[in-house]
């Protein structure tokens, strides 16, 4: 891996066989590992997911989900490919047009979430047990 670019509060990478780069940025805030997960999600062009897939296949890495089609009922589907990272963490590769549509802003997004929570019955459940 390469650094293709640096700045103080940002890097960006590259991998010399694969067509595609890895912006970090520092917002100033510490990591919590703590609370961090073991994955990581990259919007890509959808036209690139395959060749980045292939790519990554054959340099020997694991695919752990190849190049699905994921729907979302009523919205757009998304193109994605999911690999892991020598220390199996999953990198997944979302196609970027599916994806900047699906993250749009929706007014109702808090009242959609509310109702959910009040119409969830997964407390009644627990006190079965």
């Amino acid at each position: 891996m390469s650094i293709v670019d640096r700045n103080d509060t940002e890097v960006t990478l590259k991998y010399n066989a694969c067509p595609f780069t890895l912006r970090f940025l520092n917002d100033g805030r510490p990591v919590k590992h703590s609370t961090a997960q073991g994955r990581m999600a990259i919007a890509a062009p959808e036209k690139d997911l395959l060749p980045i897939q292939e790519v990554v296949n054959s340099a020997g890495y694991q695919i752990k989900t190849p190049l699905i089609s994921l729907d979302t009922p009523g919205k757009a589907t998304v193109e994605v490919v999911v690999l892991l990272d020598p220390d199996h963490h999953e990198v997944a590769f979302v196609g970027d047009e599916a994806c900047r549509e699906l993250s749009q802003f929706d007014p109702k997004a808090a009242e959609l979430l509310d109702a959910a929570i009040k119409a969830d019955k997964s407390l009644d459940y627990k006190k079965k047990f």
